[in-house]
């Protein structure tokens, strides 16, 4: 019963879950990693079909999974040898997705994924820093004129238009 209870949390829960098996060399290196579990949120995150990964390799599922600059295989396989877990964000560019990731092992040569989109929170943050950055553009060229404002004067007349803007003579 327990089994069945944490398969349906799995299977119900926001996150995407993969569990997955080291694949040593005959050196012990990390040579692959297989695709034992995976649920429908991982399914639709990835855009992967659970069907057609499950049993099957990461290089068979992304063939050109060797060609990336990080070495993923290499990466859960530390995590998977030495029992480790860690966290971290990645941008996939073919999804043109952000996920906050956590990769850990439950026992030693399987290590569990978990990932959450979070692409929104990273385009609200940009946003944010956007906001942040004409904030400060415009608050600067307001400190620049109103510094520019004690070496001038200026009168208006009685509809606010400038009548006269002239260097303040300046008394030694």
């Amino acid at each position: 019963m327990k089994v069945n209870f944490y398969k349906q949390l799995f299977e119900s829960s926001p996150i995407g879950y993969a569990y997955h098996r080291i694949v040593c060399g005959n050196d012990g290196t990390p040579c692959d990693y297989e695709f034992i579990e995976v649920n429908s949120v991982f399914e639709e995150l990835m855009c992967l079909k659970g069907s057609d990964i499950v049993g099957r390799k990461i290089t068979e599922v992304l063939p050109d999974i060797g060609k990336s600059e990080f070495d993923w295989i290499k990466f859960y396989g530390e995590i998977a040898i030495n029992e480790d877990k860690r966290e971290f964000e990645l941008y996939s560019e073919s999804l043109k997705r952000w996920y906050r990731v956590t990769a850990y092992s439950p026992k030693k040569y399987y290590f569990i994924t978990c990932f959450i989109d979070i692409s929104k929170e990273k385009e609200q943050a940009a946003e944010l820093k956007n906001l942040q950055d004409t904030y400060n553009e415009t608050e600067e060229k307001y400190k620049i004129l109103s510094d520019l404002a004690y070496d001038w004067e200026t009168w208006e007349d009685e509809t606010g238009r400038f009548r006269l803007l002239r260097p303040r003579l300046k008394r030694s």
